[in-house]
């Protein structure tokens, strides 16, 4: 029994499990409220199974993107999709249909990365489809951007100290 044991975890280190970004709210650019109409992302939560079957990949790395960016407009995606995901099931895929659904996902993201720009946050990070290092400049520059936003009366000082706290720590 030993044995067995021994060769099934030899066999399961030879294969390294790839680990995907772990998506929370904390990593989001922009936490405050949606920025997207809160159909708009029901709707494209809707088409989440169809894309996701068809297009896996894109489908993957877009809802990363969207988590990435903005985490309420990727909760009200989530809603979306929530409402396909018992007994639905993809039966063909129709690639100009996809290539439209594609185009709208695109319009999404980059409407909220033009969004949280335009409120002073860079989202260079997040076009790289990276998780942030853990540099002391980067630390630096988000408490420089947190400092902004509160300069400009975008967030509370309840919210400032609340987001300092939490960069000051993971540091």
């Amino acid at each position: 029994m030993r044995y067995i044991l021994l060769n099934i975890i030899i066999f399961v280190s030879l294969f390294p499990i790839p680990l995907s970004a772990k998506i929370s709210k904390q990593t989001a650019l922009w936490q405050g409220e949606a920025i997207v109409e809160e159909k708009t992302m029901l709707n494209a939560g809707s088409w989440w199974l169809t894309m996701n079957y068809c297009e896996g990949t894109f489908s993957k790395n877009w809802r990363q993107e969207l988590a990435k960016l903005s985490w309420e407009d990727f909760k009200n995606f989530n809603r979306g999709g929530r409402e396909y995901d018992q007994g639905y099931y993809v039966e063909a895929c129709d690639k100009n249909e996809n290539a439209k659904i594609k185009n709208w996902y695109n319009e999404i993201t980059n409407y909220i990365r033009s969004e949280i720009k335009r409120k002073g946050i860079s989202t260079s990070s997040s076009n790289n489809s990276q998780s942030s290092s853990s540099s002391s400049t980067d630390y630096e520059e988000n408490l420089k951007k947190l400092k902004s936003l509160f300069d400009q009366n975008l967030i509370s000082q309840d919210e400032y100290d609340a987001k300092r706290k939490e960069i000051l720590d993971a540091m």
